[in-house]
C-alpha cells in the first residue's frame, strides 16, 4: 500500500500547525513540518552542510531550494510505516517544490487532496507578533511575515491552482475563525477527502464480486474474510447467483480510522460495510463488517 499524502497549505500564522495536531490526534495521521524539518537540519551540531543557507532563506522568507527541502521530507517518511497518510505542512509552495515533488514522488506516494487556511494578513501578522514573544524563531517577525505572505499570495496560490485543474482536490478553510470552527471545517474536510478512498475502496470489492470473489483477500480482513466468502455463497444461492440487485451507494460516513458505507439494492435490501484505515504491509481501508437485511 503506497503512503499517502494532504497537502497543507497557509500563510504565516494561518493555523497550519495546530490543526495538523488535531488531525494527528483525531485521525491518527502523521504530520511533517517542512519549516520544522528545515530548522531541526540547520539545528544540527555539527552543522550540516546546509545550515547556512537555510538560515539565510528563512531570515528572507525566500523559499529553500527545493532539492534541500525534499530531501528531508523523504528521509522523514521512510522512518514511519508503510500506508502511512502524511500532513505535509507548508509544501508545495511554489512551481519549483511542485515539479520537483511530480519528478521525485510520482508513483511513489499518492496525494489524497489540498487544505489552504486562508486568512487575512492583518491577522496572520498579529498572530506572529504574538507568536514571536515566546517562539525563538528567526523568522517570526513582522518584516519576514509581509515577505512570507507576499510569497504565499504570489507564488504558492497559483500552485494550488494547478493541482486544482490537474483533479486534486483541495479545499479552502477560513483560518481566521474561532478555533473550534476551523477544527469543524478542518474534520469535516478530511472526512471527505478520506471519504472518495473509501468509495474507491468500495468499487474494487464490488468489482470483486462481480468475477466471483476473486481478489477479496486486498479489501477484506482476514479475520472475517472466510464468513464473508459463505455470506455470499449463501445470498447467491437465494439471489439467482448474484449477492442481491443492482445496489445504489446513499451513504459514506467517515469518523478517524472507521469508515460506515450504506447501499440500497432494487430489492430494497439493505448493505451496510464497515472500514477500517490501516498501515503496514496490508495498509489502506479494509473492510471489517458486513450486514445485509433484505426487504426493508
Amino acid at each position: 500500500m503506497k503512503n499517502r499524502v494532504i497537502f497543507v497549505l497557509g500563510g504565516p500564522g494561518a493555523g497550519k500547525g495546530t490543526q495538523c495536531a488535531k488531525m494527528v490526534e483525531h485521525f491518527d495521521f502523521v504530520h511533517l513540518s517542512v519549516g520544522d524539518l528545515l530548522r531541526k537540519e540547520r539545528a544540527k551540531s555539527p552543522p550540516s552542510e546546509n545550515a547556512e543557507l537555510i538560515e539565510s532563506y528563512l531570515k528572507e522568507g525566500k523559499l529553500v531550494p527545493v532539492s534541500i527541502s525534499l530531501a528531508l521530507v523523504r528521509e522523514a517518511m521512510e522512518r514511519e510505516k508503510e500506508g502511512s497518510v502524511f500532513l505535509i505542512d507548508g509544501f508545495p509552495r511554489n512551481d519549483e517544490n511542485l515539479d520537483g515533488w511530480t519528478k521525485a514522488m510520482q508513483g511513489v506516494v499518492n496525494v489524497c487532496g489540498v487544505l489552504v487556511y486562508d486568512c487575512p494578513i492583518q491577522e496572520l501578522q498579529r498572530r506572529i507578533l504574538s507568536r514571536g514573544e515566546t517562539s525563538g524563531r528567526s523568522d517570526d517577525n513582522l518584516e519576514s511575515a509581509k515577505k512570507r505572505f507576499k510569497t504565499f499570495e504570489g507564488d504558492t496560490m497559483p500552485v494550488v491552482r494547478r493541482m486544482e485543474e490537474s483533479g486534486i482536490k483541495s479545499v479552502h478553510i477560513r483560518g481566521e475563525n474561532k478555533l473550534e470552527k476551523v477544527w469543524e471545517d478542518t474534520r469535516d474536510a478530511i472526512n471527505g477527502i478520506m471519504a472518495s478512498e473509501v468509495v474507491a475502496c468500495n468499487e474494487g470489492l464490488d468489482a470483486c464480486l462481480g468475477v466471483g470473489g476473486k481478489g477479496l483477500e486486498q479489501f477484506v480482513d482476514e479475520n472475517i474474510v472466510g464468513d464473508f466468502r459463505e455470506h455470499l455463497r449463501i445470498m447467491q444461492l437465494g439471489n439467482g447467483g448474484r449477492e442481491g440487485g443492482a445496489m445504489t451507494m446513499k451513504k459514506v460516513g467517515v469518523e478517524g480510522r472507521t469508515a460506515t458505507v450504506e447501499m440500497r439494492g432494487e430489492r430494497k435490501e439493505e448493505v451496510v460495510r464497515v472500514w477500517e484505515r490501516r498501515e503496514g504491509e496490508r495498509g489502506g481501508w479494509m473492510l471489517i463488517h458486513y450486514s445485509l437485511r433484505m426487504g426493508v
